[in-house]
């Protein structure tokens, strides 16, 4: 969904991989690395979808594989962002920062309003419910599957749809109550 063909060696971008529907089948960091791309995807996903994309190879000189046992994704939690980085070995860089747990990389990746595929989205729900079509989607680029529907809401719909992932603050001092505003019916 995002223009990648003219990232530079090393560079990466935000993406999503949709049915033609505008289903998510997946969202990924596409990276350029000299002349192959890596698609960093949930690791459930990897070999599922390597066969999807195998499949659509018919006379093109590409090939498809999992590199998934071959390199690692560190995820560095920034005061400006939360980067992945792909790598075959960890950077000298990275060597010297603090670990992080997974509970305390989930407080703040959902304070910082990012969702998380398999967790707060999944193959139900199209970009725009999920709020990251700002970042994961160019509108410019040309055509990719599932745009139709992806134009079709946010021109001629105003990109209202049905639900959507929000960021939600609370005021200073409030409370949560676990299963507040859920429903019991």
């Amino acid at each position: 969904t995002n223009d990648i063909e003219h990232l530079a060696d090393g560079e990466s971008r935000y993406s999503a991989y949709l049915t033609p529907q505008g289903r998510m089948i997946t969202d990924m960091n596409v990276v350029a690395r000299g002349d192959r791309l890596l698609l960093d995807v949930p690791a459930a996903l990897a070999a599922p979808l390597r066969e999807r994309l195998d499949a659509l190879i018919f006379s093109e000189d590409a090939r498809v594989s999992d590199e998934s046992a071959l390199l690692c994704v560190w995820t560095v939690v920034r005061p400006d962002a939360i980067v992945d980085v792909v790598a075959e070995t960890l950077p000298a860089a990275l060597q010297a920062l603090p670990e992080m747990d997974l509970d305390t990389f989930n407080v703040i990746r959902i304070e910082r309003g990012i969702p998380l595929f398999l967790v707060d989205m999944n193959d139900d729900t199209i970009p725009l419910e999920a709020g990251i079509e700002d970042r994961a989607i160019s509108f410019t680029k040309g055509c990719y599957v599932g745009q139709e529907i992806i134009v079709r809401v946010t021109h001629r719909g105003g990109g209202r749809v049905a639900r959507k992932l929000v960021k939600w603050v609370a005021d200073a001092g409030a409370t949560a109550i676990p299963g507040a505003g859920r429903s019991e019916e």
